[in-house]
C-alpha cells in the first residue's frame, strides 16, 4: 500500500473515534503505539476501565483491500467506518457508553493538533513509569494523567 494511502487511513479511522464520542460513546479511548521490527503503528480501542479491547487497525485492514486483495485507500468516510463499528455487532462498544466529556474534550484538542499524515503514538519509558506521547512527526503530546494507566501496568 503506498505510504499515503496508509496514513489516510489510520487518520479516518482517528476521526471516526471523535465521531463516536459524539454519538453517546465518551469512554472510548484510542491506545496508540508503534510495534517494532518495523514500526507498524497500531491502535487499539479500549473503554475507559482498559479491560474491554478492540485492535483497530487489525480491523480497518480487511477495509483497505481491493478484489485483489490489494491494500488501496479505503473509500469509507469516517461516519461510514463508525456506523460500520456500531452496526457490525462490536459488543465491546456498549462498555464506552458514557456522559464524562473530559477525555473527549481532550480528543478533540488532540484531532485539531495534528497535522495531515501524522499520527500519535504513546512512549513508555518502565525504567522511570514515565509515559508520553509523540507523532510521527516527533511532535510531544501533552496526555491527561489518567491516560497513563493503560501502559504502566
Amino acid at each position: 500500500m503506498p505510504a499515503e494511502a496508509y496514513w489516510k487511513n489510520r487518520s479516518k479511522l482517528l476521526q471516526m473515534v471523535q465521531l463516536l464520542h459524539s454519538y453517546g460513546y465518551r469512554e472510548l479511548h484510542i491506545i496508540p503505539i508503534l510495534v517494532q521490527p518495523k514500526m507498524h503503528w497500531h491502535c487499539y480501542l479500549t473503554n475507559q476501565s482498559g479491560q474491554v479491547k478492540l485492535l483497530a487497525s487489525k480491523w480497518i485492514e480487511s477495509l483497505e483491500r481491493n478484489e485483489q486483495g490489494e491494500m488501496i485507500e479505503m473509500s469509507y468516510t469516517p461516519k461510514e467506518l463508525a456506523g460500520l463499528l456500531v452496526n457490525g455487532g462490536e459488543d465491546f462498544l456498549r462498555h464506552c457508553m458514557g456522559s464524562d466529556s473530559s477525555y473527549a474534550h481532550w480528543y478533540n484538542s488532540l484531532i485539531d493538533f495534528l497535522q495531515e499524515g501524522e499520527l500519535p503514538y504513546a512512549v513508555v519509558e518502565r525504567d522511570s513509569s514515565l509515559v508520553y506521547w509523540k507523532t510521527s512527526q516527533d511532535r510531544e503530546i501533552e496526555v491527561p494523567e489518567s491516560e497513563k494507566r493503560f501502559f504502566l501496568n
